[in-house]
């Protein structure tokens, strides 16, 4: 077998992490230099790139570096890693898949010897369902189900798209129409203001962890770093911004990213005509998928899936992965954070790592 090289890219070096990802057949939004420096800035944790491979075949997996003294670790230089938020895990330039196959089974068993000697005591990625990336783990080692998610394939006409929506759903869109709901693309300041206000309250009525009220610098540099990869839609009624969705992509995949609507005007269906009417812009934008994410639970019985579901049956499974680098440490952690070893789940804990709940 070829030689192989295990290298840590920092963020800095973005140029060359651009060249590195541009022979990538398929990769996504979150693999970006931008999106890792954006969530950098927000959370204040360092954004890595680990690259295992060499000039005609490598495989390469963003991360943060997230310091464990704010899980009561005083004075400590241990770490965990973890993908970036929505998806992350592993993207790759490897044409013979008996080749991949071999060369990722060897990066885990180099990278653990990397996180062994370098104070990282877990790993918790977010593995990409379009890209279904789990699919590299070997015999699903430490990768989880977590649930499903909806996406649409915008390589159909669309009215076959428009074939997929629910009865209830057409009805819902004809009714937005009635109402007189209109959506319109907006990436002016005073939208974005709009958008955040909006977001913000509907973060409160959903009794979101603090995390999800992005400020707004981080909103800022949301607009300002990806020009042309994000875009605003507003849906309107009576002149008054009611509804407001953010979508994210590049290459062909889409994203419904980030999405507020004033619960008060919720009976005029507004996010019907508002996904309706993206659908049809990411059509018209050569987008190929349209990733409208999951519900908030993994049942099938979960309200916004089902939501979600009505407008395709299209699905992925998400999954994560979970990995214990350091034992002996994540034991430790976890005493300080008053969990007994005994009831310790390690990588099978719903929650994880469990000294971060």
């Amino acid at each position: 077998m070829a030689e192989y090289e295990l290298e840590i890219i920092p963020l800095e070096e973005k140029n060359q992490v651009k060249n590195i990802l541009n022979k990538v057949p398929e990769h996504d939004i979150y693999t970006h230099p931008n999106y890792l420096k954006l969530f950098q800035d927000y959370t204040r944790n360092k954004a890595i790139y680990v690259y295992y491979g060499n000039k005609k075949d490598f495989i390469l997996i963003p991360y943060f570096e997230r310091s464990v003294n704010f899980f009561g670790y005083d004075d400590s230089d241990y770490i965990d890693l973890v993908s970036p938020w929505y998806y992350g895990g592993p993207c790759y330039n490897v044409n013979n898949k008996k080749l991949l196959k071999e060369m990722f089974s060897n990066f885990i068993e180099r990278f653990g010897e990397y996180c062994k000697n370098n104070k990282v005591i877990t790993e918790f990625q977010r593995l990409n369902p379009l890209l279904k990336n789990h699919e590299l783990y070997k015999n699903g080692s430490k990768i989880f189900y977590d649930r499903d998610i909806v996406y649409i394939d915008l390589t159909k006409n669309l009215e076959n798209i428009n074939k997929e929506y629910t009865k209830h759903t057409r009805k819902n869109i004809k009714k937005a129409k009635i109402n007189g709901l209109g959506v319109y693309p907006d990436e002016s300041k005073k939208s974005i203001s709009k958008f955040i206000k909006i977001y913000s309250e509907s973060m409160k009525k959903k009794n979101a962890k603090d995390y999800y009220y992005f400020n707004e610098t981080f909103f800022e540099n949301l607009f300002k770093k990806f020009k042309g990869e994000v875009r605003l839609f507003n849906v309107e009624y009576n002149g008054k911004v009611i509804c407001s969705s953010i979508v994210l992509g590049i290459h062909n995949i889409l994203h419904d990213y980030l999405r507020g609507v004033n619960s008060d005007y919720l009976h005029l269906r507004p996010n019907d005509i508002l996904i309706d009417e993206i659908i049809k812009w990411a059509k018209s934008s050569n987008y190929q998928y349209f990733c409208l994410q999951g519900g908030v639970s993994s049942s099938d019985d979960d309200g916004i899936f089902r939501f979600k579901k009505s407008f395709s049956s299209t699905t992925s499974k998400f999954f994560t992965y979970r990995k214990i680098h350091n034992l002996d440490e994540y034991i430790k952690l976890c005493g300080i954070n008053e969990k007994k070893q005994i009831d310790l789940k390690y990588e099978n804990s719903k929650f994880f790592p469990e000294y971060a709940r």
